[in-house]
């Protein structure tokens, strides 16, 4: 909620001009209440009618008979619009009441009635929800309505994958605020009296109720046919066979990654839909165009823009309606445009590694890649991470090999040598992956050496959190009541004094407290890497030098299994050395830091996203209980797991 109360802005057209102007409906709102004089609102009394809920209602009566009103008023302009000759949805669309769990600003769970429009038929789950209906007693609670319906934003992007805006409504007493969620924050209207008021109150009522659906914030783009799902990128048509992955950020990039076929081939796509930043100067589809050639890089077969049902680009709108006074938020908000991409091979999560010379090959090739993104085609990728490093087959070869995915982050660099550097403006990163220096100095430019450090934070992190191979989760401890919280929480200050500032003994002893004894001889290497990448500043750590340290321990283990009275783990000068002794090798550099921050959230747990650099989705409890016109509907929801915060 941090996040959102920082992205949040006012605007006083949002209603009319932003989301259901006149020449959406058949007849303007303004002159369809005309029609409704005398029969559903009073002219002269300007009052509803249709046993529009008194304020003298207990809180459960109240919110029932509102659903009740709601529908009332809805089927009224369904028989008028008929009448008219004019479109209606296929499907009807209901107003019900909700029970859902809800965490209040205080942290406490309570259960809130509230009210929510489906499609008639369904069973109320948060996948099914058009549009968020939250009820407060009096004006002055308007606040705690408006915090209930970022919740249930929420919730809807979280489950839904072709959710591309929401739209809710805060009811306090007589009074009424719309509320707007897409990727880039939270408008909020002007503050309306339901009775003084009934021309905005009924157009947003007809608008999510009567209205095509990507009104209410829907991407019509992907079409469902006999029960299969389809999404077209570049003219082309491919079936959505799984979701790979589902961004759980309210905010920030929204990422999804499906597994698709197409009809002329039995070969696996993944399509990638993904918001991307409008000011940047190349798409990722640009830039994987650029590194084509390099092996372990994804191959683009396709990049489009996404457009609405009328044509125009799907973009985060909100900016484009504020009120002038709030055109701050125009210059310090990105401009989100949605792109898809197609890319090619399936591939599968780091954590499904089969063995550990699987797993230790796939990290090196990840660093090769790097690499060569580096030397050769002048790119950073800026957002290293465990989801980030994938494991792809490879003909001919006994083990899968590494895949390096998701561009979003990357950026060109300048400069000279082993110096050059990316200036992106910002931090970039996946918050337990992040450099020391990029959590501690506000700073835009990005080297190298903050990459090779994320790769290091993989590794340790891998090795805490994973108890064997196929994807084996560690289940005895729990990560935030270790040593290893500081990454969870981005303490930089504490991260890089273990990292940087303790002895071999004491780091050892922090490896021994975390790491997990499927791992133990990985423990060497971590050393080794350490005294190599977290040299002092001024010094230059270079690929290749994180290169030979893997090579090394590759093939020390590759000759331990071919003769079991070898040594796994090779005695070197990198163990004994602290990562700032004299005696270490110094190659000077130069490194200056600026950034301004954005933390959108992620889940602990890795994606089986190929390229996505998400969490996958946490799914919404949905109850049991059946509904109808003349029952009430509950749905609930569960707290996620704990966040990793990913910085955009």
């Amino acid at each position: 909620m941090f996040g959102v109360e920082k992205t949040t802005a006012r605007s006083g057209v949002i209603i009319s001009r932003g989301l259901f102007p006149d020449h959406a409906f058949p007849v303007a709102p303004s002159e369809f209440i005309y029609g409704l004089d005398n029969f559903a609102y009073s002219l002269d009394d300007l009052r509803w009618l249709l046993d529009y809920p008194s304020l003298d209602l207990a809180s459960g009566d109240r919110v029932r008979t509102m659903a009740a009103f709601l529908n009332r008023l809805v089927q009224i302009c369904w028989i008028a619009h008929e009448d008219l000759g004019e479109p209606v949805p296929d499907t009807p669309r209901q107003w019900i009441t909700t029970q859902t769990p809800r965490l209040t600003p205080e942290g406490e769970v309570e259960h809130f009635l509230g009210i929510a429009l489906v499609e008639a038929g369904v069973e109320p789950q948060w996948r099914d929800v058009l549009c968020d209906v939250q009820m407060a007693p009096t004006e002055d609670e308007l606040p705690d309505a408006l915090y209930r319906l970022s919740c249930g934003a929420y919730n809807m992007f979280a489950s839904q994958e072709d959710r591309l805006f929401s739209v809710g409504l805060a009811i306090a007493g007589d009074t009424f605020q719309l509320v707007y969620h897409d990727r880039a924050g939270r408008v909020l209207s002007d503050t309306f009296g339901t009775h003084i008021d009934p021309i905005f109150f009924l157009r947003t009522i007809l608008g999510v109720s009567l209205l095509d659906k990507s009104f209410g914030g829907k991407d019509t783009s992907i079409g469902t046919r006999d029960g299969r799902r389809f999404v077209s990128v570049g003219g082309l048509e491919y079936e959505i066979l799984e979701t790979l992955s589902l961004s759980q950020d309210l905010h920030g990039s929204g990422t999804i990654c499906w597994r698709c076929r197409r009809d002329d081939t039995s070969e696996n796509f993944v399509v990638k839909s993904v918001w991307a930043d409008m000011e940047r100067k190349h798409s990722e589809g640009d830039l994987l165009k650029l590194a084509s050639a390099v092996d372990g890089v994804p191959e683009l077969v396709c990049e489009t823009a996404v457009s609405r049902s009328d044509g125009t680009p799907c973009m985060t709108r909100w900016c484009e309606v504020l009120h002038p006074s709030n055109r701050w938020a125009t210059k310090t908000i990105p401009q989100l445009a949605l792109r898809r991409l197609v890319l090619k091979p399936l591939a599968r999560p780091l954590e499904d590694f089969a063995s550990k010379e699987e797993f230790l090959g796939a990290f090196r090739d990840a660093v090769a890649a790097h690499q060569k993104l580096y030397d050769i085609y002048d790119l950073l990728h800026c957002d290293i991470s465990d989801n980030n490093i994938m494991l792809r087959e490879c003909p001919g070869s006994p083990m899968r090999r590494g895949l390096l995915i998701d561009f979003d982050c990357a950026a060109h660099v300048t400069g000279a040598g082993h110096s050059k550097t990316a200036f992106t403006g910002y931090r970039t990163g996946t918050l337990p992956f992040m450099a020391c220096d990029l959590l501690l100095h506000q700073g835009g430019r990005h080297g190298p050496w903050h990459d090779l450090e994320s790769f290091l934070h993989v590794l340790i992190f891998a090795c805490a959190s994973y108890a064997g191979p196929s994807c084996t989760p560690r289940r005895d401890v729990d990560l935030y009541a270790t040593p290893l919280k500081p990454w969870l929480v981005g303490d930089g200050a504490r991260k890089a004094h273990i990292m940087r500032k303790l002895g071999n003994e004491d780091f050892r002893a922090f490896l021994d407290s975390v790491v997990h004894p499927y791992f133990d001889d990985f423990k060497g290497l971590i050393c080794e890497l350490r005294s190599v990448i977290m040299r002092p500043r001024g010094e230059v750590v270079c690929h290749q030098d994180v290169l030979d340290i893997l090579d090394h321990h590759t093939a020390a283990r590759r000759s331990a299994l071919q003769n079991p009275t070898t040594p796994s783990t090779p005695p070197t000068s990198g163990i004994s050395l602290a990562p700032d002794s004299p005696a270490s090798p110094k190659r000077k550099r130069q490194v200056t830091d600026d950034a301004a921050l954005s933390t959108p959230n992620r889940t602990p747990e890795s994606s089986n996203s190929y390229a996505s650099g998400e969490s996958e989705r946490t799914l919404i409890n949905p109850s049991s209980q059946a509904w109808s016109l003349k029952k009430d509907g509950v749905f609930g929801s569960t707290s996620g797991s704990p966040k990793r915060q990913k910085m955009v």
